[in-house]
């Protein structure tokens, strides 16, 4: 059964490396998509939310302070979990000794 699940994984991947790739490919050369009609009014409303000027490209300097906030970010959410654990409110701990 192990070997099934991994092969069926792998063609899974092989098939759809083709197809997401040239997906991927058309929106970073900003080029219409399938998905546009449902993912650009999305999009817009987070960039007036969070104030991003979508024409203006980022500096490195940005590019790097944001890098480094995203990780922090994350990091905090991890060691938040730990003590939060305990009392089960995001993850449920099962004790099975």
């Amino acid at each position: 059964m192990r070997w099934t699940e991994y092969i069926v994984f792998l063609l899974i991947v092989v098939a759809l490396a083709r197809p997401v790739g040239l997906y991927l490919a058309r929106v970073c050369q900003r080029r219409r998509t399938f998905l546009d009609p449902v993912l650009r009014p999305v999009e817009s409303l987070l960039y007036r939310w969070l104030g991003v000027i979508p024409e203006q490209e980022m500096t490195a300097k940005v590019y790097i302070i944001c890098f480094l906030l995203f990780g922090a970010g994350c990091t905090l959410v991890c060691f938040w979990q730990v003590p939060v654990a305990h009392f089960g409110i995001l993850i449920r701990p099962t004790l099975s000794y």
